[in-house]
């Protein structure tokens, strides 16, 4: 009887860790962007990622960099600055 408890244990773990294995990759996170993509922020509105991300200057680099730079390797970061002068206010990242 312990024997037969066991092996059903066993295998209601085994059923039960596969539909997790199934179910795992299909979860997301909504705040990266898709892999190919650049993502740009205005720095100095972190720590908030929504604003940093939506200042019209970081949406107009990103918009310009997934046209004509997708062929950087993922991982790539820039930093740049969108006027003449001071330090460098938008942060890119290639996903």
């Amino acid at each position: 009887m312990k024997r037969f408890a066991s092996i059903t244990l066993v295998l209601f773990g085994m059923i039960l860790g596969c539909g997790a294995a199934s179910v795992a990759p299909i979860a997301r996170s909504w705040a990266q962007q898709p892999a190919g993509r650049w993502e740009c922020f205005v720095v100095d509105r972190f720590p908030d990622v929504e604003d940093a991300r939506s200042w019209s200057g970081a949406a107009n680099i990103t918009a310009g960099l997934n046209r004509v730079a997708r062929q950087v390797a993922s991982g790539t970061i820039l930093n740049l600055t969108p006027k003449s002068g001071g330090a460098a206010s938008v942060a890119c990242v290639k996903y």
